[in-house]
């Protein structure tokens, strides 16, 4: 019986009387045995944001209908200019059918250049595309410097060249 109660073994007999039936029975229980190492754990990377497809959807020289998104941006790495709008994401897109043009300007007052988009009519491939800003933006810059102008010689106490800015 020593056999029965050595409990080193894998598989620990029991040795037991079964009262009802008035038989020997052995019970096996098989003994669990845990890892010694520590299992290696899931890897914190694997998952990924939805690509955003920017970039340049019409290069230059190519042919926009209207609506057609010509860039695709995030900021304003370049800008609208003649026959080109900006939606609220800065996406640029075509207003009329014609070609894609890219320029750039230096900006007035500055020695930065910007990058600006355009589309030349083809109704029109003869118009000559601004290499300056466009119109509004280079009408507010004049407005602008036209009351800093102003404000200076106010300061300096001269009414003359006020009232020619003015007119």
């Amino acid at each position: 019986m020593a056999f029965f109660n050595n409990s080193k073994s894998i598989f620990n007999l029991v040795y037991k009387q079964c009262d009802l039936l008035g038989e020997t029975v052995f019970n096996i229980n098989i003994c669990k045995r845990f890892a010694t190492k520590k299992t290696a754990g899931s890897t914190q990377n694997g998952r990924d944001s939805r690509p955003k497809f920017l970039g340049v959807k019409i290069f230059g020289g190519q042919r926009a209908m209207p609506g057609n998104i010509i860039m695709r941006q995030r900021g304003t790495k370049f800008h609208p200019s003649e026959n080109v709008g900006m939606g609220k994401d800065h996406t640029i897109f075509s207003k009329v059918d014609g070609n894609v043009h890219f320029h750039e300007a230096i900006i007035p007052g500055t020695k930065k250049v910007r990058k600006y988009i355009s589309v030349i009519p083809s109704s029109n491939p003869s118009l000559e595309i601004q290499t300056t800003m466009p119109k509004a933006k280079l009408e507010q810059f004049k407005l602008l410097k036209a009351q800093q102008e102003q404000e200076r010689f106010l300061k300096a106490g001269t009414t003359q060249k006020v009232q020619q800015i003015s007119q």
